[in-house]
């Protein structure tokens, strides 16, 4: 498997690890079975032009936006992905716009 570029990703909050991660494309299947556990309509799964983009789309109280958003990261990073954005879990709480699915080394 080649390296693809270096991506700025975090499981954490408030870190920023810069990662090589894979060139080979997440695919819809893959999220979609990481989230198997999560509500289907609280997030919402787009094409875009680099692969595959997830981004939070339910009506709650930003305590209740912040753990589904908590909830998401842990479980894509469970299965070796994660989203393209320094801080994942403050990125989905506060914006309804879709961020890049990567894999994880």
């Amino acid at each position: 498997m080649s390296m693809g570029q270096k991506h700025c990703l975090s499981l954490n909050r408030g870190t920023c690890d810069t990662v090589h991660v894979s060139d080979e494309p997440v695919s819809t299947a893959e999220i979609t079975r990481a989230l198997r556990s999560v509500r289907p309509a609280s997030y919402r799964i787009e094409a875009a032009p680099n692969g595959p983009a997830l981004a939070l789309v339910m009506n709650a109280s930003p305590s209740g936006r912040r753990n589904a958003a908590d909830r998401i990261v842990r479980l894509l990073g469970e299965h070796g992905l994660g989203l393209d954005v320094p801080d994942p879990v403050d990125a989905l709480t506060a914006e309804t716009v879709s961020f890049a699915v990567v894999r994880l080394p």
